[in-house]
């Protein structure tokens, strides 16, 4: 089954007829903003990536080589218990209350090329917040390094 259609039937029916009566070129936008602003709907592990999401127990380790997909395997795993989104495959430890959580990495700059980027979006592009893990929709604000508030 594709992206857009896992998308689709996730929609309720009122939301399926609206798509499906618009101009052509204005639901091809639509579905790209959709796929764009929402990965957590679209996200589909690799087997190790799933073995790692499903453990149900405290403290973890994901090792692999580069570019394997670690980093994103923890941003959707961090975008998951955030939002209280979790997918139907889902058997590890979920949190049924809202959480605290902090992530970085070695400096500022590796956190902002590497986890940010992989939670929120590129930093540098105001209008891509949303586009990574965590969908636009369950983006409240977010501010600068200067504490000025961008959304």
């Amino acid at each position: 089954m594709s992206n857009m259609q896992e998308l689709f039937d996730k929609l309720n029916k009122s939301q399926q007829k609206e798509l499906l009566s618009m101009d052509p070129k204005k639901l091809l936008q639509e579905i790209n903003n959709r796929l764009m602003f929402n990965k957590m709907a679209v996200y589909k592990p690799y087997q190790k990536q799933k073995d790692f999401h499903n453990l149900d127990i405290k403290e973890r380790l994901f090792l692999g080589g580069n570019q394997m997909g670690k980093t994103y395997c923890g941003a959707m795993e961090m975008a998951y218990h955030l939002t209280g989104l979790y997918p139907e495959w889902w058997t590890g430890r979920k949190f049924t209350k809202p959480i605290r959580a902090i992530a970085g990495s070695e400096s500022a700059e590796l956190t902002k090329r590497g986890i940010q980027r992989n939670l929120l979006g590129d930093p540098e592009k105001v209008d891509e917040y949303g586009s990574a893990a965590i969908p636009k929709d369950c983006i409240k604000s977010w501010k600068n390094k200067d504490r000025k508030s961008v959304v």
